[in-house]
């Protein structure tokens, strides 16, 4: 568990600091949170974190972005069930291979593909809206929340998502679920949000970050089994705590 949330936990936090950099505004009130509740003088302590509203609701933004397993290893059951009403069949298909048959049986191996097959293909349409779904073209963008809050489609949405909102894996919630939910919930789950909130603070708490001169933070992403910024984050630190002493 220690050695599969090490990464896990770098990758998220290097998104965070990428996003707050980004958004100035974001870092600026983190840091006078941390200042209110830590003071200039000391340094971050884990029985600190339960205090920081703010930072809590920057890291499950984050996470809620940037999930740092997008996708989990696959589970198959060892029999064919149904749960929910849904049939889980014994093995794990083959998506590629199904997605060839409907093409072959639809268009021909002798025939290339016209645009009036694509309405005889449901398996292709369903592979895209799922592929979309998971993988959303123009995400909501950080923070991207309304200046008051609002009721969209019988949903309460927050001048700040997580804001004053206790969103901790509630099955029926379907608002917050970076980590899984149910018996599939990862067992590192408080152990990942600990770390993530003790670095961050710390960094965030320490040092005024900066991008370098005439640079601009991108905050794409590679797809790996652990999610990662495409590009490293190249950030400038620079000391804000009163005493030089507490940097050794």
């Amino acid at each position: 568990m220690f050695i599969g949330g090490t990464e896990t936990t770098s990758r998220a936090i290097e998104f965070a600091l990428a996003h707050m950099i980004d958004k100035p505004d974001i870092l600026k009130k983190a840091q006078q949170e941390l200042d209110l509740i830590v003071g200039e003088s000391n340094i971050v302590e884990e029985s600190n974190i339960k205090d920081l509203p703010y930072l809590h609701a920057i890291m499950k933004e984050v996470i809620r972005l940037h999930p740092s397993l997008p996708l989990l290893f696959p589970h198959s059951p060892s029999e064919s069930c149904v749960i929910g009403g849904y049939t889980v069949p014994k093995d794990k298909p083959d998506i590629l291979k199904k997605a060839q048959q409907e093409l072959d049986l639809i268009v021909g191996e002798s025939n290339i593909v016209e645009e009036s097959n694509i309405k005889d293909l449901p398996y292709l349409h369903a592979i895209m809206k799922e592929v979309l779904r998971l993988h959303p073209s123009l995400p909501l963008l950080f923070p991207h929340s309304p200046s008051e809050s609002c009721v969209i489609g019988g949903y309460t949405v927050p001048k700040e998502r997580f804001l004053g909102h206790k969103s901790d894996y509630n099955e029926s919630e379907f608002i917050y679920f970076p980590f899984g939910s149910g018996r599939r919930i990862c067992p590192g789950t408080m152990m990942a949000e600990r770390v993530f909130m003790y670095l961050l603070s710390s960094l965030v708490h320490s040092f005024d970050w900066r991008s370098g001169e005439g640079e601009k933070i991108k905050l794409s992403e590679k797809f790996q089994t652990v999610l990662r910024k495409k590009e490293p984050l190249m950030a400038i630190p620079t000391p804000r705590l009163c005493r030089s002493f507490m940097y050794e």
